[in-house]
């Protein structure tokens, strides 16, 4: 099963022209920015605010939330706008899915074992 979603994951990311199998992965190897991807894939746009206490709710040993911030303002959130994967705006504080949600989704399937076909945007 594993193999067949990962083969699913990169036959559909190598139609992308900017963005690697490898950009992919990288962007879902840290458990905070899965948790991004998974909000923003189900809601399209949040505010700062949203996805620090959804990162927090979802950590097992939560940071306390403004360090979370912290670390997605200076940390996660560049990393996903370097790929193209989100736009961040600091101005106000909003950040914004801008890859195909169905993009993303066989890559969410593996890093977080949800069902690539659950989809609510």
């Amino acid at each position: 099963m594993f193999m067949t979603d990962l083969q699913t994951a990169t036959t559909e990311i190598e139609a992308t022209d900017d963005r690697s199998p490898t950009d992919f992965f990288e962007a879902f190897s840290d458990e905070r920015r899965q948790h991004v991807l998974e909000y923003l894939s189900d809601y399209g746009i949040a505010t700062l605010d949203e996805l620090t206490t959804r990162v927090a709710s979802r950590e097992e040993s939560p940071a306390e939330e403004q360090q979370i911030g912290i670390s997605l303002v200076h940390n996660h959130l560049p990393k996903l706008e370097e790929t193209d994967i989100i736009a961040y705006d600091p101005d106000h504080k909003t950040i914004e899915l801008v890859a195909d949600p169905t993009e993303l989704a066989p890559y969410l399937a593996l890093a977080t074992g949800r069902d690539s076909g659950a989809r609510g945007r």
